[in-house]
């Protein structure tokens, strides 16, 4: 299938269509709201958490408001974001039912969103329940070893035996910890934890039982973190090139702060490949497995 073919099927799905846009910030969704009016959508709804910095788009917006519960961290602000589309106010309704009274729009929300409807209308591409599942990451060494990955040795272990599994598998910069999906899933190094001393240990040992069941426990890997996407359709996988994590290293604790990604960073051509074909052979496996798309 050429482009030309791929973007005129596409566009007959916009074609006509009323689409409700759910975004952290109104910004953000900008570009969005631009393509799918020069697409020929009967119309656009951004439902945002925040305005956001930079200009807004051409199309009504309302906003949630960070609902009470949110905090600090990106994940904060993601589930306290969620929440209030997975239980919408009846001011979110109203102004629903205004935009779509014929209820058939679609919405389009973050792909890692556990809704499937908002006030009625479906969620478009909303992941399965057994898709969502694989963002726990105490499975993901099940995952690798399946996938016939090489991967670093780890432990998945109740925070209570955390200090001894650190003790076991410390390489000289210490272990990362990372917590499961008891208050639902996670991203951004919010929940994984760099412990390097005694005092680590206890601080980050009291931290994880106040928000975690099992912690997956693995050496300090030292070098550039990536990550490596890719698509899978119903006739093949496309993996991309690797793109750099930003991850910082804070001097004043034990956290690591997300600051985003950067594709400056391009590994040689052999490492680069070998890394390509684990995805590919990861995507095999989802394949298999949960019919992944």
């Amino acid at each position: 299938m050429d482009a030309a073919t791929l973007t005129a099927q596409i566009a007959a799905i916009n074609r006509g269509r009323k689409w409700i846009a759910t975004v952290d910030a109104a910004a953000a969704a900008r570009d969005l709201v631009t393509y799918l009016q020069e697409e020929g959508a009967a119309g656009v709804l951004v439902v945002a958490a925040v305005e956001g910095v930079g200009a807004l788009p051409g199309t009504d917006v309302f906003y949630t408001g960070r609902i009470a519960g949110s905090g600090p961290t990106a994940m904060d602000g993601i589930r306290g974001f969620e929440a209030a589309l997975r239980d919408p106010s009846d001011a979110l309704v109203a102004a629903i039912d205004r935009f779509d009274p014929e209820g058939d729009a679609l919405v389009l929300a973050n792909p890692f969103s556990g809704i499937s409807e908002l006030a009625g209308r479906r969620v478009y591409g909303a992941r399965p329940p057994a898709q969502a599942a694989l963002e726990d990451k105490m499975i993901v060494d099940g995952i690798w070893d399946a996938a016939g990955v090489a991967r670093a040795p780890s432990e998945v272990v109740p925070v209570a035996g955390a200090a001894a599994a650190a003790e076991r598998l410390a390489g000289p910069m210490g272990t990362v910890w990372v917590a499961d999906n008891r208050e639902g899933w996670h991203g951004g190094a919010n929940y994984v934890k760099w412990v390097r001393t005694a005092e680590d240990v206890t601080a980050m040992t009291a931290w994880f039982a106040a928000h975690a069941d099992r912690v997956r426990v693995m050496p300090f890997l030292d070098g550039i973190p990536c990550s490596i996407h890719g698509w899978i359709t119903s006739n093949g996988i496309a993996v991309l090139r690797p793109l750099e994590m930003i991850i910082l290293r804070r001097t004043d604790g034990t956290g690591l702060f997300y600051a985003g990604m950067a594709n400056y960073w391009d590994p040689p051509r052999r490492h680069r490949e070998a890394m390509r074909a684990v995805a590919v052979a990861v995507g095999e496996h989802l394949i298999e497995r949960v019919g992944y798309r």
